[in-house]
């Protein structure tokens, strides 16, 4: 799931984003796909013992509309916060 040229960085909370240049949605998508199974079946151990935990994640692509990337992060955040909304634990793409 390496991607050289991948980005991921803290947007504040409990939210991330990754960049993966020239990928197009459908790879994208399959990449959150094996990013959340990762996720969810990787436990996080504690001094208190292990914890599991899930993801919400939305999946855009940058797209001939967008005028400035702030669109671009704001559709992402829209498919994100409609993840959540979905139940958490869910992926919203632009399939």
């Amino acid at each position: 799931m390496a991607y050289k040229d991948a980005l991921v960085y803290r947007v504040g909370g409990e939210e991330f984003n990754m960049l993966l240049p020239n990928v197009d949605i459908l790879e994208a998508d399959r990449v959150a796909r094996r990013l959340k199974n990762k996720i969810e079946t990787t436990p996080i151990e504690t001094n208190k013992g292990s914890i599991n935990v899930t993801a919400s994640l939305g999946v855009a692509t940058l797209n001939e509309n967008d005028k400035t990337p702030n669109d671009f992060y704001e559709r992402a955040d829209q498919l994100l916060y409609r993840s959540k909304g979905q139940g958490r634990n869910q992926i919203t793409s632009e399939l």
